[in-house]
């Protein structure tokens, strides 16, 4: 009997501190608070109804956390209304994650251990729009997989999972570990090449 009791306090304790680790999705309704508020910690923002249970939300806050720490991912409804640093809709939150993010924040503090580059990345997702954005940092810019390879090339997972049931979260997991893993790849063949030389 006492072993039992035991072995459910245990197990309520860990119930617990699961889900006292577990980050939530945080909401927002204008593209400058998640500039003024990000910080390493939050991977996840959601700004609007984009029809997607909470706890598939939390799931992937939870699976940026472990797999993609360098990333940032903005899932919104719609640009209508948004606004930064004069300019609106769309070009307001490109603006703001493209620029305002790494020049205002910590984000620019984000270094890949193997580099010791810059390695922040964000990935957006305008629902009503049919439209992604992708920003990245000098780790990944310096090995053809910044900004001017996303469309038709680096956006691909996202367009698929979208085109395939309109798969959100599929979108942003799929393109995280597209990239990352054509990251990956890269900097194995650059240590191979320097181990060779």
């Amino acid at each position: 009997m006492n072993r039992l009791a035991l072995s459910l306090f245990f197990a309520t304790i860990l119930i617990f501190s699961c889900f006292a680790r577990a980050e939530h999705t945080k909401t927002a309704t204008e593209i400058r608070t998640v500039v003024e508020e990000w910080n390493g910690q939050q991977k996840l923002w959601v700004l609007g109804n984009i029809r997607v249970a909470q706890d598939q939300l939390a799931g992937l806050e939870s699976w940026l956390d472990v797999n993609a720490p360098n990333w940032t991912i903005v899932l919104m409804q719609n640009a209508r209304g948004q606004s930064y640093n004069g300019k609106r809709g769309m070009d307001a939150v490109e603006f703001a994650l493209g620029e305002g993010l790494s020049n205002e924040t910590g984000f620019a503090n984000l270094i890949d251990k193997r580099t010791g580059e810059k390695n922040g990345a964000v990935f957006v997702l305008f629902l009503e729009e049919r439209k992604f954005s992708y920003f990245a940092s000098e780790a990944f810019d310096k090995r053809g997989l910044g900004e001017r390879y996303w469309v038709g090339r680096l956006d691909a997972p996202a367009t698929r999972a979208m085109r395939n049931g309109g798969r959100i979260i599929d979108a942003a997991k799929f393109t995280v570990n597209s990239i990352q893993s054509q990251l990956t790849k890269k900097l194995d063949e650059e240590e191979k090449r320097a181990r060779l030389a």
